[in-house]
């Protein structure tokens, strides 16, 4: 605790501020706020406060370095308030509280988080590298592969494992980890698959899923289970078709979040049940939205196109 006047000069203070300060006299004479309490690297700003509280005559506050020991800097919140006699701005009383150790434990818990970042980062990268190396050797294998129905297995497994390493590689990019920007993964999704099917070239796709990020257990899901979708689109939905369009809807609330697929195809075949289908794809479909407790259903009219809808609960890290 101190007063001063209305230059600066202190005119009282306790032992607390010479603690503070490094001090080992206890007068208080000849100590100036600026050049004395507050490091030389704090005066512009703490001019700054200073010029507000003599022009406005209200109180201010601020944590500032003390001068002192730079080998040992400390960290103090300052509070100041003028002091008003008979109408008159006449001095100022301040109170300094010692933060040094709260800002330390601060910094370090930034670091700690800092540190933690980098090491997930790396994770999801490395994990990503690895599926990575999966899905090249899943390719080379494909070279020796003379029957197509296995040829195609093999390349629908590798089309699976890229969805699930984007989804790392996309939290790997973001900015923060906090959840998937579940958008960007999406496009990048639409055109692996796309690009995937060399002989369907002019598929349209249309994503609407605003600013909703993911989880990754649930982007994995949710991506898996699109990436099914759009397989299965790209191979019987636009057959003798020259074009084709295909649309992905997500919308999250406090009740949950609900994924629409659809494309304008040629529509299932009648009676698809799928609780009987027995190919793998829309067996993994269901498989997935079960995972995450949601519900499926699917949609179709001879001729007029698909559509998927899931609705699912929302998980920790939705947003």
């Amino acid at each position: 605790l101190f007063e001063a006047d209305v230059g600066g000069k202190l005119t009282f203070c306790n032992r607390g501020v010479f603690g503070l300060l490094n001090k080992t006299n206890s007068s208080h004479e000849n100590i100036t706020m600026a050049s004395q309490l507050v490091s030389p690297k704090e005066q512009l700003r703490f001019s700054t406060i200073m010029k507000k509280l003599g022009n406005d005559l209200v109180p201010v506050a601020g944590d500032f370095i003390a001068a002192g020991d730079p080998a040992d800097p400390r960290t103090f919140h300052l509070s100041l308030a003028p002091i008003i006699r008979d109408g008159v701005f006449s001095g100022i009383r301040g109170i300094l509280i010692d933060i040094t150790e709260n800002r330390r434990y601060q910094e370090k818990l930034q670091q700690m988080i800092e540190e933690k970042d980098i090491l997930f980062r790396e994770l999801h990268h490395r994990v990503k590298n690895n599926m990575q190396i999966v899905s090249s050797m899943l390719q080379l294998q494909e070279e020796y592969i003379t029957d197509e129905v296995v040829l195609s297995a093999l390349h629908d497994c590798e089309q699976r494992i890229d969805s699930m390493a984007l989804v790392h590689e996309t939290l790997y990019r973001t900015e923060s980890l906090a959840g998937i920007p579940f958008g960007d993964y999406l496009e990048n999704l639409a055109i692996a698959v796309t690009e995937g099917f060399a002989t369907v070239r002019d598929i349209r796709t249309e994503i609407d899923v605003g600013n909703i990020r993911l989880s990754l257990d649930t982007a994995v899901t949710i991506g898996l289970i699109i990436n099914e979708l759009m397989v299965n689109s790209m191979k019987y939905a636009f057959v003798d078709r020259p074009s084709g369009l295909i649309t992905i809807h997500l919308t999250c609330d406090d009740g949950g979040c609900i994924m629409r697929y659809s494309d304008d195809g040629v529509g299932l075949p009648p009676g698809f049940d799928i609780e009987k289908i027995s190919s793998l794809g829309m067996r993994l479909v269901r498989i997935l939205a079960k995972q995450i407790r949601g519900q499926l259903v699917i949609d179709s009219e001879q001729g007029a196109g698909m559509m998927c809808t899931v609705t699912f609960p929302k998980q920790a890290g939705d947003l």
